[in-house]
């Protein structure tokens, strides 16, 4: 339930090594975001590796 809370929501603009990208989802027991791409690509990424853009 806390994992879940500090996962940014679906919608959310953030930041990750690859670029820019939109969260799609996000799984609390992996720590890990899945997110899609400006290019339309969609990859998991750790949560380690995000910044929320906006909120």
């Amino acid at each position: 339930r806390v994992m879940k809370e500090i996962l940014p929501k679906e919608g959310q603009r953030v930041s990750i090594p690859m670029g820019i990208a939109s969260v799609v989802g996000g799984n609390p027991l992996k720590e890990t975001v899945l997110v899609e791409l400006e290019s339309g690509a969609r990859v998991e990424v750790p949560l380690s590796e995000v910044t929320i853009i906006d909120r």
